[in-house]
Order: C-alpha cells, then structure tokens, then sequence
C-alpha cells in the first residue's frame, strides 16, 4: 500500500510551505516540513545523476541546474528547522571549519604543494561527523511552545 491520504496530504502541505518560504530564514518550521523537503530533494538530486549518467551531459551540468533551483529552500528550511530547537542557524557553517583548515595549510604549506595526508584525511572526516551532527539536530523534537525564534509551528497546525 503506498499510503493514506493523510500522508499524502501532509506531504503535500509540509513541501508546500517550505516552498512558499523558500527564501524566509526568520521563524521556525517542523520536522514535517524539513523531512519531506530532504526527501524530495534527495529523490529529485538522484534522478538529475541519473540523467547526467545516462545521457552524458559532461560533469553533472543537471545536478548543477537542479541544485541552483533547490539550494536555497533546503538552507532556508534548515535554518528554520534549528530554530524550532532553540539553536542560531549560524551553526549550518559549522561543517566548513574543517574545510577552512584545510584551505590554511595549503596557503601555508605552499612549498610542499599541499597539506599533509593525515590532515586532510583528519579534516574530511571532522566535516562528515560535523555535518550528521547537525542532521541530527534537524531531526530532533523542537522545543514545545515558544522560543526566541517564534512560535511553536506544531501549535499553528
């Protein structure tokens, strides 16, 4: 069975207030709406690498298009989303620390023409484990009633 017509409704709502606020960062929004937003996203980027695959478009020119149409509700949403667990959307660049350093020792070890191995290795995986850090707490139960970002969006609906 593919679902009741509640999901789909829920669905529904939840991808199209995201939409409608792609550009809002103020506020907060619901797992519901972050979770249905992922996945969409998620289906629409592997169809796009499907055909890049398939008709061989060169190096992923779909996936570039399609990621300039859904970045910006995707980080919008996200941001909203940590509001809704009373955390600064500031802590979406938390994952491109590691990458900074990386950047830093390359200026720095220009000589050599790039960073040690062990450093690049060390950072990639800090930015991976920095990065499901944050999934996780876009994940989380927001916190019940108001917050300092706005009303609770489970109380709206």
């Amino acid at each position: 069975m593919m679902g009741n017509s509640s999901t789909v409704g829920s669905a529904k709502r939840a991808i199209g207030h995201a939409l409608a606020n792609f550009a809002e960062f103020h506020g907060r929004a619901s797992r519901a709406e972050f979770l249905w937003l992922f996945g969409l996203y998620m289906a629409v980027r592997i169809s796009l690498e499907l055909i890049d695959t398939l008709i061989g478009a060169g190096p992923g020119w779909f996936i570039v298009v399609g990621e300039c149409f859904v970045f910006l509700p995707v980080l919008a949403t996200a941001a909203r989303r940590l509001h809704d667990s009373n955390r600064s959307a500031h802590w979406l660049w938390l994952p491109l620390a590691p990458l900074l350093i990386i950047v830093v020792a390359t200026l720095i070890a220009i000589d050599d023409d790039s960073p040690p191995k062990q450093l690049s290795v060390l950072c990639g995986l800090s930015a991976i484990g920095l990065t499901a850090l944050i999934f996780v707490w876009l994940c989380q139960r927001g916190t019940y009633g108001d917050n300092r970002f706005g009303p609770d969006p489970l109380a709206e609906a």
